[in-house]
């Protein structure tokens, strides 16, 4: 038998919202058609693409031949599985509905991946709007206020305060521009 311990995810690779959709997706199909949970794990094991979903996995269906419960096995990767997921796979296996606790789950999720695929396009407009509107600004910052910090210079009158704040931007875009651009890229 092999020893389990909780995997550490490295921070910048987190396991995919469609992966985890997918496995509970399968996962409830299979225990439904009678499938063991153990030999449900070991064929997901072998088809999920995702490295480091794919360690989790391993470290679950590790658990799981060691005697562990499903909902135990899931709660030591928090990362990954949240507490709702655990809970509602508890009380499958509590009430021996499992399998419709897991389809339950991966409509939930469903659900969730549906939502935030609607907010992704909502914001699309407006980020689109911004990156528009910091190009002109930049291009304006770079190419027309030198001009006009040459013409407003040579004015021997007291200029308002709002073109004076103008033409100290534009004396800094001429000067350190490319260092601005950079860093608001950056």
């Amino acid at each position: 038998m092999k020893l389990s311990a909780q995997l550490p995810l490295p921070f910048f690779s987190q396991v995919s919202f469609i992966d985890k959709l997918l496995f509970t997706k399968h996962l409830s199909i299979m225990i439904k058609s009678g499938i063991t949970i153990v030999e449900a794990f070991e064929i997901l094991v072998s088809q999920t693409q995702s490295p480091v979903f794919k360690k989790v996995l391993d470290s679950v269906s590790t658990d799981i031949q060691n005697g562990k419960s499903l909902s135990d096995s899931l709660s030591k990767h928090p990362k990954v599985f949240d507490k709702f997921y655990t809970s509602i796979v508890a009380i499958g296996e509590t009430s021996g509905t499992l399998d419709q606790s897991l389809l339950y789950l991966s409509q939930q999720l469903g659900k969730d991946y549906a939502f935030r695929k609607k907010i992704q396009g909502a914001l699309m407009y407006p980020a689109i709007i911004f990156v528009v509107a910091a190009v002109v600004g930049m291009g304006v910052a770079l190419f027309v206020l030198p001009k006009l910090l040459e013409l407003f210079q040579d004015f021997e009158t007291k200029l308002p305060l709002t073109t004076q704040i103008l033409i100290y931007i534009a004396g800094a875009m001429q000067s350190y521009g490319v260092l601005i651009i950079a860093g608001f890229i950056g």
